[in-house]
Protein backbone atom coordinates (compact mmCIF):
# COMPACT_ATOMS: atom_id res chain seq x y z
CA UNK A 1 0.00 0.00 0.00
CA UNK A 2 1.51 3.27 -0.77
CA UNK A 3 1.82 6.03 1.30
CA UNK A 4 1.64 9.53 0.59
CA UNK A 5 3.22 12.74 2.28
CA UNK A 6 2.32 15.96 1.89
CA UNK A 7 4.92 18.90 2.30
CA UNK A 8 5.12 19.44 6.44
CA UNK A 9 2.62 22.33 7.41
CA UNK A 10 4.44 26.00 7.92
CA UNK A 11 3.68 26.80 10.93
CA UNK A 12 4.96 25.05 14.24
CA UNK A 13 4.14 27.62 17.07
CA UNK A 14 3.21 25.19 19.73
CA UNK A 15 6.78 23.62 19.65
CA UNK A 16 9.34 24.99 21.69
CA UNK A 17 12.54 25.62 19.12
CA UNK A 18 14.65 24.32 22.09
CA UNK A 19 13.28 20.89 22.47
CA UNK A 20 15.48 18.34 20.14
CA UNK A 21 14.11 18.41 16.55
CA UNK A 22 13.97 14.36 16.99
CA UNK A 23 11.51 14.31 19.24
CA UNK A 24 8.18 13.57 18.06
CA UNK A 25 5.30 16.07 18.92
CA UNK A 26 2.81 14.29 19.24
CA UNK A 27 2.28 10.82 21.23
CA UNK A 28 -0.45 8.15 21.15
CA UNK A 29 -1.76 5.62 22.79
CA UNK A 30 -3.92 2.75 22.48
CA UNK A 31 -3.74 -0.88 20.57
CA UNK A 32 -4.31 -1.82 17.05
CA UNK A 33 -6.78 -4.26 16.29
CA UNK A 34 -7.77 -6.53 13.33
CA UNK A 35 -11.42 -5.22 12.13
CA UNK A 36 -13.88 -7.17 10.63
CA UNK A 37 -17.25 -4.66 8.97
CA UNK A 38 -20.07 -5.84 7.60
CA UNK A 39 -21.28 -2.96 5.57
CA UNK A 40 -24.65 -2.20 4.95
CA UNK A 41 -24.75 -3.71 1.23
CA UNK A 42 -23.83 -6.87 3.18
CA UNK A 43 -20.37 -6.96 2.22
CA UNK A 44 -18.14 -8.51 4.53
CA UNK A 45 -14.22 -6.59 4.99
CA UNK A 46 -11.63 -7.07 6.78
CA UNK A 47 -8.99 -4.22 7.39
CA UNK A 48 -5.86 -2.41 10.01
CA UNK A 49 -8.23 -1.29 12.77
CA UNK A 50 -7.89 0.57 15.61
CA UNK A 51 -7.92 4.52 16.60
CA UNK A 52 -3.60 4.69 16.18
CA UNK A 53 -3.77 3.32 12.86
CA UNK A 54 -6.38 6.32 11.81
CA UNK A 55 -4.82 9.01 13.70
CA UNK A 56 -1.36 8.57 12.59
CA UNK A 57 -1.81 7.83 9.42
CA UNK A 58 -3.51 11.33 9.04
CA UNK A 59 -0.76 12.92 10.69
CA UNK A 60 1.87 10.94 8.55
CA UNK A 61 0.75 12.44 5.68
CA UNK A 62 0.89 15.79 6.88
CA UNK A 63 4.21 15.36 7.93
CA UNK A 64 3.37 15.72 11.86
CA UNK A 65 5.59 13.84 13.99
CA UNK A 66 4.14 11.68 16.33
CA UNK A 67 4.98 8.47 18.34
CA UNK A 68 2.82 5.54 19.22
CA UNK A 69 2.42 3.18 21.90
CA UNK A 70 0.40 0.14 20.62
CA UNK A 71 0.48 -3.85 21.15
CA UNK A 72 -0.04 -6.62 18.90
CA UNK A 73 -0.50 -10.08 18.80
CA UNK A 74 1.54 -12.69 16.91
CA UNK A 75 -1.32 -12.48 14.32
CA UNK A 76 -0.80 -8.95 13.09
CA UNK A 77 -2.12 -8.99 9.78
CA UNK A 78 -0.67 -5.20 8.71
CA UNK A 79 2.72 -4.71 9.38
CA UNK A 80 3.28 -3.27 5.70
CA UNK A 81 0.14 -1.05 5.89
CA UNK A 82 2.00 1.04 8.83
CA UNK A 83 3.71 3.99 8.45
CA UNK A 84 7.29 4.77 9.90
CA UNK A 85 6.02 6.08 13.18
CA UNK A 86 3.72 3.57 14.16
CA UNK A 87 5.62 0.76 15.54
CA UNK A 88 3.73 -1.57 17.61
CA UNK A 89 5.02 -3.88 20.29
CA UNK A 90 5.00 -7.90 20.04
CA UNK A 91 3.12 -9.36 22.99
CA UNK A 92 3.84 -12.87 24.29
CA UNK A 93 1.71 -15.38 26.40
CA UNK A 94 -1.01 -17.46 26.49
CA UNK A 95 -4.04 -17.02 23.77
CA UNK A 96 -7.78 -16.23 25.43
CA UNK A 97 -10.90 -15.21 23.10
CA UNK A 98 -11.14 -12.05 25.38
CA UNK A 99 -7.95 -11.51 28.28
CA UNK A 100 -7.55 -7.86 28.05
CA UNK A 101 -8.22 -5.49 31.13
CA UNK A 102 -11.80 -5.27 30.68
CA UNK A 103 -12.00 -9.34 29.61
CA UNK A 104 -10.95 -11.24 32.71
CA UNK A 105 -8.97 -14.63 31.53
CA UNK A 106 -5.21 -14.63 30.91
CA UNK A 107 -3.47 -12.13 28.32
CA UNK A 108 -3.79 -12.87 25.11
CA UNK A 109 -1.12 -13.46 22.23
CA UNK A 110 -3.38 -12.20 19.55
CA UNK A 111 -4.25 -8.84 17.94
CA UNK A 112 -7.35 -7.33 19.08
CA UNK A 113 -10.44 -7.60 17.40
CA UNK A 114 -13.40 -6.41 16.67
CA UNK A 115 -17.07 -7.01 14.30
CA UNK A 116 -18.21 -4.61 12.99
CA UNK A 117 -22.03 -4.96 11.45
CA UNK A 118 -23.56 -1.96 9.94
CA UNK A 119 -26.52 -3.55 8.09
CA UNK A 120 -28.71 -2.41 11.11
CA UNK A 121 -30.43 0.74 11.65
CA UNK A 122 -27.13 0.80 14.48
CA UNK A 123 -24.01 -0.46 14.55
CA UNK A 124 -23.61 -3.84 16.75
CA UNK A 125 -20.03 -3.74 17.94
CA UNK A 126 -18.22 -7.29 19.14
CA UNK A 127 -15.26 -8.12 20.50
CA UNK A 128 -13.03 -11.06 19.98
CA UNK A 129 -9.67 -11.83 20.89
CA UNK A 130 -8.19 -8.47 23.09
CA UNK A 131 -4.49 -7.58 23.78
CA UNK A 132 -2.97 -7.46 26.70
CA UNK A 133 -2.90 -3.19 28.33
CA UNK A 134 -0.78 -0.79 28.12
CA UNK A 135 0.31 0.25 31.50
CA UNK A 136 2.40 3.54 32.17
CA UNK A 137 5.63 1.70 32.14
CA UNK A 138 5.13 0.98 28.47
CA UNK A 139 5.11 4.89 27.70
CA UNK A 140 8.32 6.75 27.26
CA UNK A 141 10.09 8.10 30.61
CA UNK A 142 11.25 11.28 31.54
CA UNK A 143 13.41 11.21 34.43
CA UNK A 144 13.67 14.47 36.35
CA UNK A 145 17.48 13.09 37.24
CA UNK A 146 17.95 14.23 33.44
CA UNK A 147 15.40 16.07 32.16
CA UNK A 148 15.95 16.23 28.58
CA UNK A 149 12.88 16.37 26.09
CA UNK A 150 15.69 14.60 23.77
CA UNK A 151 15.61 11.45 26.17
CA UNK A 152 18.95 10.53 27.08
CA UNK A 153 19.78 8.17 29.48
CA UNK A 154 15.83 6.75 29.68
CA UNK A 155 15.02 3.41 29.07
CA UNK A 156 12.41 3.62 26.86
CA UNK A 157 13.44 7.07 25.47
CA UNK A 158 12.43 8.74 22.26
CA UNK A 159 13.16 7.51 19.13
CA UNK A 160 14.59 3.64 20.94
CA UNK A 161 12.49 0.53 19.85
CA UNK A 162 9.54 -0.38 22.69
CA UNK A 163 11.13 -3.82 23.67
CA UNK A 164 10.19 -6.56 21.04
CA UNK A 165 9.34 -4.25 18.75
CA UNK A 166 9.22 -6.04 15.04
CA UNK A 167 12.89 -6.95 14.32
CA UNK A 168 12.71 -6.00 10.90
CA UNK A 169 10.42 -2.76 10.91
CA UNK A 170 11.75 0.35 9.32
CA UNK A 171 13.53 2.99 11.48
CA UNK A 172 12.24 6.32 10.96
CA UNK A 173 14.87 8.78 9.79
CA UNK A 174 14.25 10.88 13.11
CA UNK A 175 15.44 7.66 15.71
CA UNK A 176 18.96 9.09 16.10
CA UNK A 177 21.21 7.32 18.46
CA UNK A 178 19.95 8.70 22.33
CA UNK A 179 22.99 10.81 23.63
CA UNK A 180 24.33 10.36 27.09
CA UNK A 181 23.60 13.13 28.87
CA UNK A 182 27.05 14.58 28.83
CA UNK A 183 26.70 14.43 25.11
CA UNK A 184 23.00 16.02 24.76
CA UNK A 185 23.64 20.00 23.03
CA UNK A 186 20.25 20.52 24.50
CA UNK A 187 20.34 24.32 26.91
CA UNK A 188 17.15 23.09 28.49
CA UNK A 189 18.85 19.42 29.76
CA UNK A 190 20.56 19.23 33.56
CA UNK A 191 20.97 15.62 33.90
CA UNK A 192 23.24 16.96 36.92
CA UNK A 193 20.09 17.88 39.32
CA UNK A 194 18.79 16.23 41.54
CA UNK A 195 15.86 13.86 41.05
CA UNK A 196 12.51 15.72 41.97
CA UNK A 197 8.60 14.62 41.43
CA UNK A 198 7.20 14.76 38.20
CA UNK A 199 3.40 14.17 39.39
CA UNK A 200 1.19 16.46 40.54
CA UNK A 201 2.88 19.20 38.26
CA UNK A 202 5.33 20.16 40.90
CA UNK A 203 8.27 19.38 37.89
CA UNK A 204 9.16 22.38 36.28
CA UNK A 205 11.10 20.84 33.05
CA UNK A 206 9.24 21.61 29.49
CA UNK A 207 7.22 18.42 28.39
CA UNK A 208 8.22 15.76 26.28
CA UNK A 209 5.08 16.12 23.76
CA UNK A 210 2.86 18.71 22.53
CA UNK A 211 -0.32 16.92 22.29
CA UNK A 212 -0.44 13.46 23.89
CA UNK A 213 -3.38 10.99 23.10
CA UNK A 214 -5.18 8.61 25.08
CA UNK A 215 -7.08 6.45 21.82
CA UNK A 216 -7.97 3.11 23.43
CA UNK A 217 -10.50 0.69 21.84
CA UNK A 218 -11.02 -2.09 24.25
CA UNK A 219 -10.20 -0.91 27.44
CA UNK A 220 -5.78 -0.83 27.25
CA UNK A 221 -5.60 2.45 28.04
CA UNK A 222 -5.52 2.12 32.17
CA UNK A 223 -6.06 5.32 34.16
CA UNK A 224 -2.32 5.04 35.25
CA UNK A 225 -1.60 5.18 31.95
CA UNK A 226 -3.56 8.54 30.98
CA UNK A 227 -2.11 10.03 34.14
CA UNK A 228 1.26 9.64 32.69
CA UNK A 229 0.59 11.13 29.70
CA UNK A 230 -0.92 14.54 31.22
CA UNK A 231 2.50 14.61 32.70
CA UNK A 232 4.63 14.45 29.80
CA UNK A 233 2.58 16.16 27.45
CA UNK A 234 1.97 19.89 27.32
CA UNK A 235 -2.36 18.99 26.53
CA UNK A 236 -3.86 15.92 27.01
CA UNK A 237 -6.59 14.78 24.19
CA UNK A 238 -8.97 11.56 25.12
CA UNK A 239 -11.58 9.51 23.52
CA UNK A 240 -14.16 8.75 25.73
CA UNK A 241 -14.10 5.06 24.45
CA UNK A 242 -11.22 4.63 26.13
CA UNK A 243 -12.34 5.09 29.50
CA UNK A 244 -16.26 3.93 29.42
CA UNK A 245 -16.06 0.90 26.94
CA UNK A 246 -16.49 -2.26 28.84
CA UNK A 247 -16.11 -6.12 27.00
CA UNK A 248 -18.91 -8.56 28.06
CA UNK A 249 -16.27 -11.56 29.08
CA UNK A 250 -18.59 -14.29 27.32
CA UNK A 251 -20.51 -12.51 24.28
CA UNK A 252 -18.05 -10.12 23.99
CA UNK A 253 -20.29 -7.53 23.17
CA UNK A 254 -19.14 -3.91 23.63
CA UNK A 255 -21.16 -2.08 26.60
CA UNK A 256 -20.37 1.01 27.63
CA UNK A 257 -20.52 2.64 31.78
CA UNK A 258 -21.45 5.90 32.68
CA UNK A 259 -17.51 7.93 32.95
CA UNK A 260 -18.27 9.02 36.94
CA UNK A 261 -18.42 5.04 38.04
CA UNK A 262 -14.69 4.94 36.69
CA UNK A 263 -11.49 5.89 37.71
CA UNK A 264 -10.79 8.06 34.64
CA UNK A 265 -13.31 10.57 36.41
CA UNK A 266 -10.38 12.05 38.93
CA UNK A 267 -8.31 12.33 35.90
CA UNK A 268 -10.44 14.91 34.18
CA UNK A 269 -8.76 18.03 35.52
CA UNK A 270 -5.49 16.49 34.01
CA UNK A 271 -6.98 16.29 30.16
CA UNK A 272 -7.82 19.19 27.93
CA UNK A 273 -9.81 18.01 25.33
CA UNK A 274 -12.85 15.39 25.45
CA UNK A 275 -13.75 13.60 22.34
CA UNK A 276 -17.49 11.92 22.79
CA UNK A 277 -19.31 10.67 20.26
CA UNK A 278 -23.00 10.49 20.30
CA UNK A 279 -23.95 7.56 21.08
CA UNK A 280 -21.48 8.21 24.18
CA UNK A 281 -22.89 11.12 25.22
CA UNK A 282 -25.39 9.64 28.03
CA UNK A 283 -22.47 8.06 29.91
CA UNK A 284 -21.11 11.19 31.05
CA UNK A 285 -22.16 14.50 32.30
CA UNK A 286 -20.91 16.90 29.91
CA UNK A 287 -21.33 20.16 31.44
CA UNK A 288 -19.68 19.34 34.48
CA UNK A 289 -16.38 17.50 32.56
CA UNK A 290 -16.33 20.71 30.52
CA UNK A 291 -16.14 22.78 33.90
CA UNK A 292 -13.41 20.80 34.49
CA UNK A 293 -11.26 19.86 31.85
CA UNK A 294 -8.15 21.27 31.92
CA UNK A 295 -8.10 22.65 35.22
CA UNK A 296 -5.01 21.09 36.79
CA UNK A 297 -2.93 21.41 33.86
CA UNK A 298 -3.26 25.10 33.60
CA UNK A 299 -1.87 25.13 36.93
CA UNK A 300 1.22 23.11 36.16
CA UNK A 301 4.34 23.91 34.98
CA UNK A 302 3.66 21.88 31.93
CA UNK A 303 0.50 23.92 31.52
CA UNK A 304 1.99 27.27 31.76
CA UNK A 305 5.08 26.95 29.29
CA UNK A 306 5.33 28.27 26.26
CA UNK A 307 1.29 29.92 25.96
CA UNK A 308 -0.75 29.34 23.00
CA UNK A 309 -4.37 29.53 21.95
CA UNK A 310 -4.76 26.23 23.39
CA UNK A 311 -3.93 26.88 27.22
CA UNK A 312 -6.64 30.15 26.27
CA UNK A 313 -9.24 27.73 25.57
CA UNK A 314 -8.46 25.65 29.01
CA UNK A 315 -10.70 22.29 27.84
CA UNK A 316 -13.84 21.72 25.88
CA UNK A 317 -16.03 18.87 25.47
CA UNK A 318 -16.20 17.56 21.95
CA UNK A 319 -19.38 15.84 20.82
CA UNK A 320 -19.07 14.41 17.54
CA UNK A 321 -22.68 13.94 15.87
CA UNK A 322 -21.42 13.06 12.06
CA UNK A 323 -23.46 14.80 9.33
CA UNK A 324 -25.00 17.28 12.46
CA UNK A 325 -21.55 18.22 12.91
CA UNK A 326 -19.54 18.45 16.11
CA UNK A 327 -20.51 20.72 19.69
CA UNK A 328 -18.19 22.00 21.53
CA UNK A 329 -18.70 23.01 25.43
CA UNK A 330 -16.30 24.44 27.35
CA UNK A 331 -16.67 25.83 30.33
CA UNK A 332 -18.17 29.29 29.16
CA UNK A 333 -19.72 28.18 25.97
CA UNK A 334 -21.14 26.20 23.86
CA UNK A 335 -21.35 25.92 19.91
CA UNK A 336 -21.81 23.75 16.77
CA UNK A 337 -19.41 23.40 14.05
CA UNK A 338 -20.46 22.20 10.85
CA UNK A 339 -19.48 19.04 9.04
CA UNK A 340 -18.04 18.77 6.18
CA UNK A 341 -20.24 16.84 3.24
CA UNK A 342 -19.26 13.54 2.42
CA UNK A 343 -20.70 10.40 1.15
CA UNK A 344 -20.46 7.87 3.88
CA UNK A 345 -19.67 4.10 2.94
CA UNK A 346 -18.27 3.11 5.90
CA UNK A 347 -18.27 5.43 9.47
CA UNK A 348 -15.63 2.79 11.20
CA UNK A 349 -12.73 5.56 12.06
CA UNK A 350 -14.36 8.68 11.58
CA UNK A 351 -14.26 9.95 15.14
CA UNK A 352 -10.36 8.62 15.08
CA UNK A 353 -10.01 10.85 11.89
CA UNK A 354 -11.37 13.96 13.40
CA UNK A 355 -9.05 13.56 16.23
CA UNK A 356 -6.56 13.39 14.01
CA UNK A 357 -7.25 16.46 12.45
CA UNK A 358 -8.28 18.16 15.58
CA UNK A 359 -4.73 17.54 16.75
CA UNK A 360 -2.95 19.00 13.73
CA UNK A 361 -5.15 22.25 14.05
CA UNK A 362 -3.88 22.46 17.50
CA UNK A 363 -0.25 22.12 16.97
CA UNK A 364 -0.82 24.44 13.96
CA UNK A 365 -2.15 26.91 16.88
CA UNK A 366 -5.35 27.37 14.89
CA UNK A 367 -8.40 28.75 16.77
CA UNK A 368 -10.63 25.61 18.59
CA UNK A 369 -13.02 26.62 16.09
CA UNK A 370 -10.41 26.21 13.31
CA UNK A 371 -9.23 23.27 15.34
CA UNK A 372 -12.72 21.27 14.86
CA UNK A 373 -12.88 22.09 11.75
CA UNK A 374 -9.98 20.06 10.61
CA UNK A 375 -10.77 17.47 12.59
CA UNK A 376 -14.42 17.23 10.79
CA UNK A 377 -12.64 17.42 7.33
CA UNK A 378 -10.91 14.53 7.83
CA UNK A 379 -13.33 12.68 9.45
CA UNK A 380 -15.06 13.49 6.12
CA UNK A 381 -12.51 12.41 4.34
CA UNK A 382 -12.09 8.92 6.66
CA UNK A 383 -16.06 7.82 5.73
CA UNK A 384 -15.61 7.94 2.39
CA UNK A 385 -13.12 4.81 2.26
CA UNK A 386 -13.62 1.08 3.57
CA UNK A 387 -10.56 1.02 7.00
CA UNK A 388 -7.48 3.41 7.44
CA UNK A 389 -7.93 6.23 5.18
CA UNK A 390 -5.03 6.89 2.60
CA UNK A 391 -4.57 10.29 2.59
CA UNK A 392 -4.07 11.14 -1.09
CA UNK A 393 -2.41 14.91 -2.62
CA UNK A 394 -5.75 15.51 -3.76
CA UNK A 395 -6.98 15.52 -0.67
CA UNK A 396 -3.62 16.74 0.81
CA UNK A 397 -4.23 19.74 -1.53
CA UNK A 398 -7.73 20.23 -0.56
CA UNK A 399 -6.60 20.54 3.10
CA UNK A 400 -3.94 23.09 2.19
CA UNK A 401 -6.41 25.40 -0.19
CA UNK A 402 -9.34 24.88 2.77
CA UNK A 403 -7.52 26.16 5.94
CA UNK A 404 -4.34 28.25 3.96
CA UNK A 405 -1.81 25.78 5.59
Amino acid sequence: MSHHRLSPPRADPIHDPSVSPRTPRVLLVGNLCHDVITLKSGKTVEALGGSVAYISRVLDAVGMSSRSVAKVGSDFKYWDALGPNCRPVLVEGNESERGGSNGGGSVAAKTTEFFADFTGSDRVLTAGHVCEAIGAADLPSFPCSCSCPCGCQSEHSLGNPLPNSRPDSSTPADAAAIPAAEDCDNKRCDSSSPGGDCSGGSCSHMPMFDVGVAAGVAGEVQPSTVRHIAEISRHTVADLQSMVRHIDPVTGAVELQHLEKTAFMGLIPRISFLKVASHEAAFLDIERCARLLGTAQATSAVGQCNGSRADAIGGAVLLTRAEKGCTVVTRDREFVVPSFPAVELDSTGAGDSFMAGFIIGLCLNRSLEEAVQMGSFFGGVAVEQVGVPIITPQIGSRWQATFNV
